[in-house]
């Protein structure tokens, strides 16, 4: 989560999908989620001036490749603060989805220290790396409205000779990032990324990374943040990500007798009375997570829902970050 998290935070892509309060009928999956469990927003103070937020986040995984559907995987606290001009965030891992221990991670975006949640004692102190591609600066978002300064994208992507299409009726714009703008990497690399731009409200829509390492593997990573509209501001409420890795690599190994499922739909059912036999003689147990498709090809798409259970606005302490802030002074 740390890596997904921060390479996040260090590229600077904030993206937006807008949530309506309405109820929808025929509802994904993803969309089920969040309008079971929707989000808690408290605000203190003008909804213009907003320099903090944080939020009780619960996380949930689906993978195609199994039956189980979305299962919670992860919970987690995070905190962000702007001070004396310093970008300061905290996540706090729940020890229940953490092996039983109590995480704490704090950032300026340049020193993290990893502290024990417990004993509040500093267990590691990490360099942030530093952002390779300062030329993106411009596509930074607010983390907390969403908002972009839709004109200085515009005049940087020129000045960067960037390739730019524009839907005036649909209000939309894409940039799409060469390879050579993006960071790299000694056991990966960038072959492109894309990002999808609403003109009208001014926020980022969607941003696609390609990635291919040196097995072949590639990996396509689609990110939206999910906001609510409140008071006529944008307000995050959590995030979808879709990880499809297509991975070239077939596994050796016979499969012998075993029988392929390529979805839920070809897995046979048996009547109550084979049902119950079976259950009588021991032969059944139940298995939620059946591996659909050829088990030797590793490819993949992973669904990760973030889901904020409470918003709070204004409402961060700068004590929150002191084991770090303590450490500057």
């Amino acid at each position: 989560m740390y890596k997904l998290f921060f390479k996040t935070l260090f590229l600077g892509l904030i993206i937006v999908f807008f949530v309506s309060c309405k109820n929808q009928n025929n509802i994904s999956p993803v969309q089920k989620l969040f309008e079971t469990n929707p989000s808690t927003i408290t605000w203190n103070g003008s909804a213009s001036d907003v320099e903090s937020f944080s939020a009780s986040v619960n996380v949930y995984t689906m993978n195609n490749r199994i039956t189980e559907g979305f299962r919670q995987t992860s919970k987690y606290r995070i905190a962000f603060k702007k001070i004396g001009g310093v970008s300061y965030s905290r996540v706090d891992l729940d020890k229940n989805y953490a092996g039983g221990v109590l995480r704490t991670v704090i950032t300026d975006g340049t020193d993290m220290i990893i502290v024990d949640g417990d004993t509040n004692k500093i267990e590691s102190r990490i360099k942030v790396p530093k952002n390779e591609s300062p030329a993106l600066d411009f596509l930074t978002a607010s983390p907390i409205t969403g908002r972009v300064n839709i004109d200085e994208i515009r005049t940087e992507a020129k000045r960067l000779k960037l390739d730019v299409t524009e839907d005036e009726d649909e209000r939309g714009m894409i940039i799409t990032i060469p390879a050579s703008l993006l960071p790299t990497k000694e056991t990966e690399k960038y072959l492109s990324a894309k990002i999808t731009l609403d003109t009208s409200t001014e926020t980022l829509n969607e941003v696609e990374i390609i990635t291919m390492n040196q097995e072949g593997i590639v990996t396509t990573s689609t990110s939206i943040n999910v906001y609510q509209e409140c008071d006529d501001e944008l307000v995050k409420i959590g995030t979808i990500t879709t990880i499809d890795t297509q991975n070239p690599n077939i596994m050796e190994g016979e499969l012998g007798d075993m029988e392929i499922f390529n979805n839920i739909d070809e897995i046979p059912e048996i009547s109550d009375e084979q049902f119950n036999s079976l259950q009588e003689s021991g032969n059944i147990y139940e298995n939620p997570g059946i591996v659909l498709g050829d088990p030797s090809d590793l490819s993949n798409v992973q669904t990760i829902v973030e889901v904020y259970e409470t918003v709070e606005l204004n409402e961060v302490d700068n004590s929150v970050f002191k084991l770090l802030i303590g450490e500057k002074l």
